[in-house]
C-alpha cells in the first residue's frame, strides 16, 4: 500500500504485483470446474499430473495447494525429519523455514555475507 493523502485525510492505495489475463476461455474452464463438483480434486487435477508427468518425462507428478505445501512434500519425500538441519536463505518467504519445521526438522537461516 502507499500512503497519500487528500483533504487531510490518509488514502491508501494498493499496488498490484502483476495484473491477471483473464479471458473467456478462463472464465468458462472454472465455470466447468465448479459445476463439475470437484473444486480441490478429482479428474481435472488427476489428468494435469498425468499431463505433467508426461511433459517431464517422469513416472509421478503431485499437484498441490501452495507453494508451501509444495516445499513440505519436496522435504518430506527427501526423508527430512526430526533430528535434521535444512539450511534456507534468511532473505525469504516464512513458508521456507515453516516447511522445515512442519518436517519436525531445524531450519537454520543462512546468508551470504556474515
Amino acid at each position: 500500500m502507499v500512503p497519500t493523502t487528500a483533504g487531510g485525510s490518509l488514502i491508501t492505495t494498493a499496488i498490484p504485483v502483476s495484473r491477471p489475463a483473464i479471458g473467456a476461455e478462463e472464465e468458462t474452464q472454472v465455470l466447468e470446474a465448479l459445476r463439475s463438483g470437484w473444486v480441490g480434486q478429482g479428474p481435472r487435477v488427476a489428468r494435469f499430473e498425468q499431463e505433467l508427468a508426461s511433459l517431464l518425462g517422469v513416472e509421478h507428478a503431485v499437484a498441490v495447494s501452495s507453494g508451501t505445501a509444495a516445499l513440505h512434500v519436496a522435504l518430506l519425500a527427501l526423508g527430512v525429519g526430526p533430528g535434521d538441519a535444512v539450511i534456507v536463505p534468511d532473505f525469504t518467504f516464512p513458508a521456507s523455514a515453516n516447511a522445515v519445521r512442519h518436517c519436525g526438522a531445524e531450519p537454520i537461516l543462512l546468508d551470504v555475507d556474515l
